[in-house]
C-alpha cells in the first residue's frame, strides 16, 4: 500500500554564534591616562584590529530540520561569505539546505491486551531515514478460539476497522498461560508451621506439580510446628551465691530460655573466732515443672579481716600535712585499729610557664599490705615581666633594643603578619636589627624570652615600628570575581583620587580601556570571550596617574 503522507515539521535554524572580538573596549576621554600607561609599559602605539570572520561548518539536513553549507560570517556587519577571505558575499537564504521530509514504508500490525482483558490492534509506520514512528491503536473485536490454562496457552481472533486504505484487519493472537505463584516447600520448626511445595494461579486455584504438569490440589498444604523439647537446666550462680539462673536448651532447635531463680539462704553466721555454714537453695518453675539446685558452704573462723577490699582505711591529716593516721575496721566484728603513717614530701619548683607543687604521701603497713594516701599543694607560677622595647628608625631598617629578663637564656623577635606572629630571629643579646623594610610601612613587633628551657610566649610588650624614607604613593587594592563569561572588579578608595582607570595587558603593553569618576569603586564587564585577561586599576592624584609597581599589583581573570 502507499506510504501515508505526514505534515512537514519545520525546525528552527541554528542561530549563528556572534563573537564580539572587541567586547572589552571603551572610549577614553582623558588622554592623560593613556599617555601615562604608555610611559609605564611601552612606547609603541595601539593597533586597531579588523573584525575576524567566523567559520560556520556545514551541517546536513534531517527529515525535520534544515541544514546549511559551509560559509564565513562577519559578526560586526552581519554578512556572509562563501570564502574565508570575505571576497564572495552570499545571502542567508543561500546558506540553507532544506529538510528532506520523512520516508515511511509499509505498515506493521501488533496486538496487545490490557490487564482488564481488552484487546487492541496497533498499526505502525517507520521512517527509513530517521526512525521516526507514526502509529495508531484501535480496540479489537475478539473471538476466543481456545481458553488458556496453567499448562497451555490460548488463542484469540482479533478484528479492528482502520477504515481508509487499510480497512478491516484480522489477526490471531496468543493468550498467555494462566500465571502461577510458586511457594517453596518449608520445613516446620519448633515454633513455626511449614508447608509442602505448591502453586496458586490468578484465580486462587491451588496446584501441585507432577512432572511438567500442574494438577489441582484440594488438600491442606500446611505442616504444623513441632514444639520445643527442653533438656535438664544448666545452673549459674553469682560469686556470692545470693542469686542464680537456670538455662534450658531445646534439643531440636538449640533455642535457650534463661529463668531467674528464687534463692533461699539458711546459715549459721561465722565470726572472727567461730566457723559458720550456709545452705543456698535455688528454685525455678518452667513449663509446669519445678527444678531446684543446692550449694552448701562452710566458712572457717580466720581472725579479724582488715585487708578486705571493702574496708579501705579512713585517713586523717594534720592541718600542715606533716602527719596522718589510717583507721581500719574489721568487716565481720567491727573491731578498729589505727596506724600512724610515714610522710614522704616531694617538691616541684614553679617556673614562668608552669605552676609548681608540693606532694605529700602518707604510707602505712597492716598485716603485710601497704596503704597510701596523697595530698598536693599547688605553687603559683613565677611572676614574669616582659622586656620593655625601644626602637630607632633607619634607612630601610629598624633597630630594636629591650630590657633584660632575669635568668633568660635566649630572646626571640616576632612580627605580626596576616593575623599571626611570625619569628624574625633569636639570640642571647638584647638588641636586633630588622632589615629590608619598605619606606613608610608599619610593622607590629614583640620580644619574648626563653627561661628554664621554655619560651615565655608573652607578647604584651608589642610595639609598632616604621623605617625612615618617603611613603609609597597610594594605589587601589583590587579584588576580582568571575561568573561565566563576565568578571567584576572592586577596589579600595584612594585619598584625593580624581579619577580611576582600567587597562588591559595586550601585545606586551598596557592598553587603557575605561575611566571612572572618583566616587566609583567597582566595575562589571560586558560578555567576554573565553580566556585569561591581566588587568590594572590605577588612580589619578594631583593630575597624574599613579602607575608604580603596575605588574606586581595587577590582577588576572578568566571568564568563560
Amino acid at each position: 500500500m502507499d506510504t501515508h503522507k505526514v505534515l512537514k515539521r519545520i525546525s528552527a535554524g541554528l542561530l549563528a554564534l556572534i563573537l564580539a572580538s572587541g567586547a572589552f573596549s571603551a572610549e577614553i576621554a582623558d588622554n592623560g591616562f593613556a599617555d601615562g600607561l604608555a610611559v609605564a609599559a611601552s612606547a609603541a602605539e595601539t593597533e586597531t584590529k579588523a573584525s575576524e570572520l567566523v567559520r560556520i561548518k556545514a551541517k546536513a539536513p534531517t527529515c525535520t530540520q534544515d541544514g546549511n553549507c559551509e560559509y564565513w560570517y562577519d559578526p560586526v556587519s552581519d554578512r556572509r561569505y562563501s570564502d574565508e577571505n570575505g571576497e564572495n558575499e552570499i545571502t542567508k537564504a543561500q546558506t540553507v539546505i532544506e529538510a528532506t521530509d520523512h520516508n515511511y514504508g509499509e505498515p506493521v500490525f501488533r496486538s496487545s491486551r490490557t490487564p482488564k482483558g481488552t484487546w487492541y490492534i496497533s498499526i505502525y509506520f517507520n521512517c527509513s531515514a530517521c526512525e521516526n514512528v507514526l502509529y495508531g491503536t484501535l480496540p479489537a473485536e475478539c473471538t476466543v478460539i481456545s481458553e488458556p490454562t496453567v499448562n497451555a496457552e490460548g488463542l484469540v481472533s482479533l478484528t479492528a476497522d482502520f477504515k481508509g486504505e487499510v480497512g478491516k484487519y484480522t489477526m490471531e493472537a496468543v493468550i498467555p498461560k494462566l500465571s502461577v505463584t510458586k511457594y517453596n516447600a518449608l520445613k516446620p520448626t519448633c515454633t513455626d508451621d511449614g508447608n509442602i511445595e505448591f502453586y496458586i494461579d490468578e484465580n486462587r486455584t491451588i496446584y501441585v506439580l507432577e512432572g511438567d504438569t500442574f494438577v489441582e490440589y484440594d488438600g491442606d498444604v500446611g505442616i504444623p510446628a513441632t514444639g520445643h523439647s527442653y533438656n535438664e537446666p544448666v545452673w549459674s550462680w553469682s560469686d556470692d551465691l545470693t542469686s542464680a539462673t537456670a538455662k534450658f536448651t531445646c534439643e531440636k532447635c538449640g533455642k535457650t530460655e534463661t529463668v531467674k531463680a528464687a534463692v533461699a539462704i539458711n546459715d549459721r553466721p561465722v565470726t572472727c573466732t567461730e566457723n559458720g555454714e550456709t545452705v543456698y537453695t535455688a528454685t525455678v518453675e518452667f513449663e509446669g515443672k519445678t527444678y531446684t539446685d543446692v550449694i552448701k558452704t562452710g566458712i572457717a573462723a580466720n581472725g579479724h579481716s582488715y585487708n578486705d577490699s571493702y574496708d579501705e582505711p579512713v585517713w586523717s591529716w594534720s592541718d600542715d600535712l606533716t602527719s596522718a593516721t589510717a583507721k581500719f575496721t574489721c568487716k565481720y566484728c567491727g573491731d578498729e585499729q589505727t596506724a600512724e603513717a610515714v610522710i614522704f614530701k616531694k617538691a616541684v619548683s614553679p617556673t614562668y610557664t608552669s605552676e609548681g607543687k608540693t606532694v605529700y604521701t602518707a604510707s602505712v603497713t597492716l598485716n603485710g599490705k601497704t596503704y597510701t594516701d596523697v595530698k598536693e599543694v599547688k605553687i603559683d607560677k613565677l611572676p614574669y615581666t616582659a622586656p620593655k622595647i625601644t626602637w630607632q628608625a633607619g634607612e630601610g631598617m629598624v633597630k630594636l633594643t629591650w630590657t633584660a629578663v632575669e635568668n633568660a637564656e635566649k630572646y626571640a623577635v616576632y612580627e605580626y603578619v596576616g593575623g599571626k606572629w611570625q619569628a624574625l630571629g633569636q639570640g642571647t643579646g638584647t638588641s636586633f636589627d630588622i632589615k629590608n623594610l619598605k619606606p613608610g610601612t608599619n610593622h607590629g613587633v614583640a620580644v619574648i624570652a626563653k627561661v628554664g628551657g621554655k619560651w615565655v610566649n608573652d607578647v604584651s610588650n608589642a610595639v609598632t615600628v616604621s623605617p625612615k624614607g618617603e611613603k609609597m604613593r597610594p594605589y587601589p587594592v583590587v579584588k576580582s570575581q568571575t561568573c561565566k563569561n563576565r568578571f567584576r572588579l572592586k577596589w579600595s578608595a584612594v585619598e584625593d583620587a580624581e579619577k580611576y582607570g582600567l587597562a588591559v595587558y595586550q601585545s606586551g603593553k598596557w592598553v587603557p580601556k575605561v575611566q571612572f569618576g572618583a566616587d566609583v569603586t567597582e566595575y562589571t564587564s560586558p560578555s567576554m570571550k573565553k580566556g585569561e585577561y591581566k588587568l590594572l586599576v590605577a588612580a589619578k592624584v594631583g593630575g597624574k596617574w599613579i602607575l608604580d609597581n603596575a605588574d606586581s599589583r595587577a590582577v588576572t581573570v578568566s571568564p568563560g
